[in-house]
This record gives C-alpha cells, structure tokens and sequence, in this order.
C-alpha cells in the first residue's frame, strides 16, 4: 500500500526575483566645481545638471540593473543662462526625498553613508524634495535617522527651481533598489543609525514572539484582507501582536533587537532589522515562491538571513480601496499554526 505525502503548510520561498549583486568596495565620491540642481517634480523635468545642463549620472537616482529613471524627465527646465545662483555652496548631494518609509530608507538615506563615517565636516546636505523643508524633516521616521547622523534640519538645504550650487561632494549611493549593494558602506550606515538611537539601551532577549500586523495601518501597498483572523488565532497561541506604525522608529528597532523571534507578513516594517545589527530570528510570510529583492538588499545591509515562507492558502484577489495589491488568506487557522510550529 503506497503512502500519501502531506504537502507542508508553508513552504521556503524559492528565491528573489531581480537582483541583489553585493559590491565589496565603497562607492565613488565625486567633487563637482559647480552645477545646477533642481528641485524634484514628479513625471517632470527636474535633475542635478553640469554646468552645460547636461543630466549628471553620479547624482541622478536609477532603478534596477538597467538603470532605469525614476519619476524624471532627464532634461533641465530652462536654458542654462537663466539658471540663478544664490551662492548655495559648501555641499554633500544627499540626493531626492521620498517619504514612504521604506523608500525613504532605500532612495534618501543610501548616500548618507559617507557622513555615517566621516560627518558633515561642515558642510550642509543638499536634497532635491517638492515638500517644504520643515514638513519633511519632521516626519516620525525621518527626523531620528538624521540626528543619528548629526544632520539637525539647519544642516539641510533646498533649491525651489533650478538654482546654481558650487564646491559639491556627490557621494553615490551605496544601494540601487533592484540591483546592488555595497555591503560595507551600507552596513555601517544603518548600524550607526541603529546604534546611536539605542544608545544606553537594555540589551536583554525577551522570548516571547511577536507578529508584526499591518490591520491598524491604512492605505497599504500590500496586504493580506483578513489579516486580523490570522492575528486573532496568532495571539491564541501565544504570540504577542504589534502594530509597527504605532511605535516610534526607535521603539520599532528595540523590536528586532531585543525580541528572539519575529513574524509577519511581507511589508516595509521589516526594512527596520537593518538597523538593529544584529536583529533576532525573522519568519516573514511572502506573497508567494519569489520575494522582492529589495528585501534581500535590506538583509544584506543589516548582516540578517531572514526565512521566507509562502502558502498555497494565500491568494491574490486584486485592488481594493484600502490596500493596492490585495491577498486574503483561505485558511488562518492553519496558516497559524504552521508559523507558530516554526517558532
């Protein structure tokens, strides 16, 4: 009599799909005499220009392996002989703002790694952004990652239009979503960050499991619809639930720190383990056998080997108001108890 195999509940992803190349040596920093910056103006024409108004590739933000542009018209607005100079100068190229957190993390902070290492040696940081400085500065992810790095919002400044600027430091970035990282420069910068913020910290593990739940966050890009069944029979078995965007960032890294196991499905909230360095266990639910790339390039950034599961129980339903690319678990009771038994 033959027997029958049970097919497991979760099962490892089989991989990520675009690429995640680690690069061993530091990004290049370029000195520019002089240039022209614009400000960032989505699906438009805006840049960081040579003085002939020529796009300049060391201060212009790509995506994947193709070095494809993001949100840009790689063109200047105007002729260059009317581009004023109001003698901003004295700069590090921080490069332009973006304020979905996890984006923020992967597009704004990557070229601050030169001041995670030598500082501002007084100099200001120029960011390209289509937000006033103080209603960008202040948010609750942002502010803390730069005052980590001595970067107060006086240190930073801004151009309005296209404007001239003189005697800058282009650091490029130390990661390029989709495609590479360079692992030292990267690692460093997410660990003084981390380090800093939990200075004088209480280092002890708590052993109980917590699961990262995206319920109480709204507008999300991904998520599962009936998330809160899977949370409700979580919490049944023992595990404890948190809602990252309740926290504040730095009480979202002593998570990943302090706490010996994570789980949670795929999103964002789990970019903060960069930070910790090194963060506890992490049992992440994927959408499906291929994972975002990105996330690995998180992973590599903060020294962290995550285990990525999928479940034939999670299923792709389409949009709906609340979450862009929606999933619904058919079984929570089960999916469950297969998260927990990895614990």
């Amino acid at each position: 009599m033959t027997g029958t195999h049970e097919e497991p509940e979760l099962k490892l992803c089989q991989g990520f799909w675009h690429r995640h190349d680690i690069r061993e040596q530091d990004p290049a920093i370029v000195a520019v005499d002089q240039a022209i910056c614009t400000s960032f103006r989505l699906a438009d024409k805006w840049g960081f220009f040579d003085r002939s108004g020529k796009l300049m590739p060391e201060a212009t933000d790509y995506f994947g392996p193709s070095n494809t542009y993001m949100f840009q018209v790689p063109e200047l607005s105007c002729e260059v002989a009317d581009v004023p100079d109001h003698g901003k100068a004295g700069l590090i190229f921080g490069g332009r703002v973006n304020l979905h957190f996890g984006h923020f993390l992967l597009e704004t902070l990557p070229r601050l790694w030169s001041i995670a290492r030598a500082g501002l040696g007084g100099r200001k940081v120029l960011y390209q952004s289509g937000f006033a400085l103080s209603d960008w500065y202040n948010r609750p992810f942002v502010k803390p990652c730069f005052e980590a790095l001595g970067i107060r919002e006086s240190d930073i400044v801004q151009c309005t239009g296209p404007e001239i600027v003189r005697d800058v430091l282009v650091p490029l970035p130390c990661v390029q979503q989709n495609s590479w990282i360079h692992r030292d420069a990267a690692r460093s910068l997410f660990k003084k960050i981390g380090t800093e913020l939990l200075t004088g910290d209480d280092a002890s593990i708590n052993e109980v499991p917590v699961y990262l739940s995206k319920t109480r966050y709204k507008q999300k890009g991904t998520g599962i619809i009936n998330e809160i069944d899977l949370e409700e029979n979580l919490a049944k078995l023992g595990v404890e639930i948190i809602y990252p965007e309740t926290l504040s960032l730095v009480d979202q890294i002593r998570i990943f720190k302090n706490r010996k196991t994570i789980v949670g499905a795929l999103g964002s909230a789990f970019h903060t383990a960069a930070f910790a360095q090194p963060a506890g266990r992490q049992i992440i639910l994927a959408h499906n056998y291929h994972v975002n790339s990105n996330y690995r390039l998180f992973d590599i950034a903060g020294g962290n080997d995550p285990e990525y599961y999928y479940s034939n129980n999670i299923i792709e339903i389409g949009k709906t108001p609340e979450i862009s690319y929606t999933l619904r678990c058919e079984n929570p009771q089960a999916v469950a108890r297969a998260l927990y038994d990895l614990i």
